[in-house]
């Protein structure tokens, strides 16, 4: 039997996953698991990188140094991305974020616009899922496009008022 609670920590959700212990013997206290980073919905360009961010953690660090790691993987569209060793264009960074180094968009092909999720798991806690974030590709004619630039956009606020970030310069 489990037992499950949720709360917010810095305006992220925090999910508290307990097994509970046979009757008779002493309960555990609630091991915390939230996600830090979540995806938010981006805007991308073809052929430019693209970066959904993603952070799952475990524990309190002040108490709980040795937390045991989040495994990290993506959903797109619903069904778990498939992404082998050496797809060289889609991976999942050390953190947790995955990483579309050429985003391909076409007419009859757009493999990568659609609703991503990502989905931590830590055997001996469970999984949680982040929210969802769409990453939409832009139409943008050959003499106006600026090589490189992603652009992210969250639910309820306008973009950045740059429209690059970091990682995608």
């Amino acid at each position: 039997m489990y037992n499950f609670s949720m709360g917010t920590r810095r305006d992220n959700w925090r999910f508290e996953i307990e097994k509970l212990p046979p009757e008779g013997t002493a309960a555990r206290p609630f091991s915390p698991f939230w996600f830090s980073v979540e995806p938010w919905d981006t805007l991308a360009v073809r052929g430019a990188p693209a970066l959904l961010n993603c952070s799952a953690h475990s524990g309190d660090p002040a108490s709980e140094p040795t937390a045991p790691q989040a495994r990290v993987e993506w959903k797109k569209d619903g069904t778990f991305l498939s992404l082998a060793p050496d797809d060289g264009r889609r991976r999942i960074l050390p953190d947790g974020s995955l990483l579309i180094s050429s985003v391909v968009h076409s007419k009859h092909n757009k493999p990568d616009e659609g609703t991503y999720q990502c989905v931590a798991t830590i055997d001996s806690l469970g999984t949680i899922a982040s929210r969802t974030a769409r990453l939409t590709v832009a139409a943008i004619p050959h003499s106006t496009r600026s090589h490189g630039l992603t652009r992210h956009y969250h639910h309820g606020k306008s973009p950045d008022p740059s429209g690059h970030t970091a990682a995608s310069k």
